[in-house]
């Protein structure tokens, strides 16, 4: 969708991570805010379209992957 078909819709729309987005993801790694938007983005495709249709949710072992990403980075980034 491009940002003016968009715009109406903004504050329902989810962020699309940099490192999908055409020429603004670099080769330095994510940001936290590029991994939490990216995570946002796959759990709401895999509930809509994977997970309802079966009349499941999301597991604890995805919550558990991401705060535990989050952790290490958290980790990772203090000197």
């Amino acid at each position: 969708m491009s940002r003016a078909a968009g715009a109406p819709f903004r504050d329902r729309l989810l962020r699309l991570p940099a490192f999908l987005r055409r020429g603004e993801g670099g080769t330095n790694g994510w940001s936290d805010q590029d991994l939490s938007d990216g995570f946002a983005l796959t759990g709401l495709f895999l509930l809509r379209h994977v997970l309802e249709p079966r009349g499941q949710g999301h597991s604890d072992a995805r919550d558990g992957f991401i705060n535990a990403v989050t952790r290490h980075r958290a980790k990772a980034a203090v000197p």
